[in-house]
């Protein structure tokens, strides 16, 4: 998806809110009823688009990558939809309060390259399919709300001599304390899961990224951990509630869709790349797993 692209999708997502501030490559919306009323119901409401949505009051039901979920401000009260993933549809509750945070390739790429990923993330945090959902306290509600008056406040102030600059930074400040939160929820969370069972799925995982474009076998990786694969099976279900087989397909989808923006390597090559036995069975593994041909993608994300 080239930059104009890119733009053209969070363009389009920002066109279904009635009160947003969008600067290059970030968007920030008021989600509430009126929201996503004018959608159109046959169509995906965006793709490529790292995607947070934060409530305060009410409730959100959406579907991500053809799964269901619900954000409720009573309890798992933040959903990412991650930047490969397909945003299928939004029913905001009647009472509806919270918001839409949203930005494209562009602006991670040219503003968020420098953040380390903490290893409390969770594994799966930019893979796998749907949206993850995480619980934000209150008192971190009150200072994500902050960030979000002080970047509207410096959207409305124009006259700035670096208005561009402070907006940039706001809006990297704002991700910051996402980010954070997500890992105090983790935290929580997998407080007696920092076991075997987690130190398993941390090595397994960086196998995968490591060796997924030659192996793709659950077996190939359950013998390096010394394991059985039913065991892998186990463990990948109690850390990210899927399977081994469909976490190495998560990330053998995301290394093809990174080779796919390159307009120099042809789909057959990218196919050998990923040590498919061919162009035909590659094609068939995207679509599967995307709804999409990797030349769909390539011209459409």
């Amino acid at each position: 998806m080239d930059n104009h692209d890119d733009m053209l999708h969070l363009n389009a997502l920002a066109r279904h809110f009635q009160v947003k501030f969008t600067v290059t490559g970030f968007f920030l919306g008021k989600l509430d009823r009126y929201a996503f009323t004018s959608v159109d119901k046959s169509k995906p409401i965006c793709r490529g688009l790292s995607i947070f949505v934060i409530l305060t009051k009410g409730s959100v039901k959406l579907v991500a990558d053809g799964r269901s979920d619900k954000v409720v401000a009573s309890g798992a009260n933040l959903a990412f939809i991650r930047p490969h993933s397909t945003l299928n549809s939004m029913q905001p509750s009647h009472d509806c309060d919270g918001v839409m945070i949203a930005s494209n390739d562009f602006f991670m790429v040219a503003n968020m390259t420098f953040i380390k990923f903490h290893p409390d993330l969770p594994s799966d945090f930019m893979l796998g399919s749907g949206a993850s959902m995480f619980s934000i306290e209150k008192d971190k509600i009150e200072s994500l709300s902050w960030n979000f008056m002080r970047f509207v406040a410096n959207m409305r102030d124009k006259d700035h001599l670096y208005w561009g600059e402070k907006l940039r930074l706001n809006s990297i400040e704002i991700y910051l304390e996402i980010f954070d939160i997500i890992n105090r929820d983790v935290k929580m969370r997998n407080i007696k899961e920092e076991s075997r069972a987690g130190d398993i799925f941390k090595r397994f995982f960086m196998s995968v990224n490591k060796n997924v474009t030659a192996r793709r076998e659950v077996g190939y990786y359950a013998e390096e951990l010394c394991i059985t694969p039913k065991y892998l099976n186990i463990v990948c279900k109690k850390m990210v509630n899927k399977n081994a087989s469909s976490v190495i397909d998560d990330v053998a989808v995301m290394a093809a869709s990174g080779l796919l923006r390159d307009f120099s390597l042809s789909v057959g090559q990218i196919a050998g790349m990923l040590n498919f036995k061919g162009q035909a069975a590659f094609t068939k593994f995207f679509k599967k797993m995307t709804g999409l041909t990797p030349t769909q993608f390539r011209y459409e994300y």
